[in-house]
């Protein structure tokens, strides 16, 4: 049996090393295949994009590359905040201009593609509140916020993922045809369930919706429960308990 292709999109900021430990409790089904974006991980010297357009093209040429590569697999797409929105364009770029539908699209911490994005631009605040920002967000440790080197080397890229993320909205064309299932953090205060609900616009195949213990960046302490529900929406392990809430 061919293994299925998981190609992951991370959060703003994020590499592909956010993935890395993924691939043993998803095998042998399915392979996990990190996207690095420009500006991190194996492609820091790169400068990162700040408008969509651009890096749409730039992770539809990656999953055309990998295609050629290890043959026509099945695949599917999951994007993490951030990364939900490039995962969304991407399977809509994927489907509709090069005839490959994804088996299933996975979006979390991320609202619907036509739900309205937040009235603060995270990326036009002062270099003092985007920290303030992040530091809100629970996802990078307050050690590194104050690292002058790290944000001097990270602030850029943050803000042009923000710059994307923030000004979003699915206007136009077709969504998807592929199930979508949209997870999210019962904590999290930015993405709220009526907001991950709105995904279900984004497709006319079957929709659903996940809750897990934590806050946005609910991957770190909901781990267990995260890939036992990925391992079910793609099909490639037993029953798992009911998380929704």
């Amino acid at each position: 049996m061919t293994p299925l292709r998981l190609y992951c999109l991370p959060y703003a900021g994020g590499s592909g090393r956010v993935f890395a430990d993924w691939g043993p409790d998803l095998a042998p089904r399915v392979d996990v295949v990190p996207l690095e974006l420009p500006g991190r991980g194996s492609r820091l010297r790169e400068e990162p994009l700040d408008r969509l357009e651009p890096v749409v093209r730039d992770v539809v040429g990656s999953v055309l590359r990998d295609r050629v590569a290890h043959g026509p697999a099945p695949f599917a797409v999951l994007g993490y905040s951030y990364g939900a929105v490039l995962a969304f364009e991407l399977a809509r770029a994927l489907e509709h201009a090069h005839g490959l539908r994804p088996e299933h699209l996975v979006v979390a911490a991320m609202r619907g593609p036509r739900w309205p994005g937040p009235v603060v631009q995270v990326a036009q605040l002062s270099p003092e509140r985007f920290r303030h920002r992040l530091a809100r967000l629970n996802g990078t440790p307050r050690e590194l916020l104050d690292d002058l080197g790290f944000m001097a080397l990270m602030e850029p890229v943050l803000r042009a993922d923000f710059a994307v993320a923030d000004s979003y909205l699915w206007r136009d064309g077709p969504g998807v045809g592929c199930p979508v299932t949209a997870l999210g953090g019962t904590a999290d205060r930015s993405v709220t369930a009526a907001a991950l609900d709105a995904w279900a616009a984004a497709t006319t195949g079957p929709f659903r919706r996940h809750l897990l213990p934590g806050d946005h960046f609910f991957l770190r302490p909901s781990r267990e429960g995260l890939l036992r529900t990925l391992a079910d929406a793609l099909r490639v392990g037993g029953p798992v308990a009911e998380v929704s809430a």
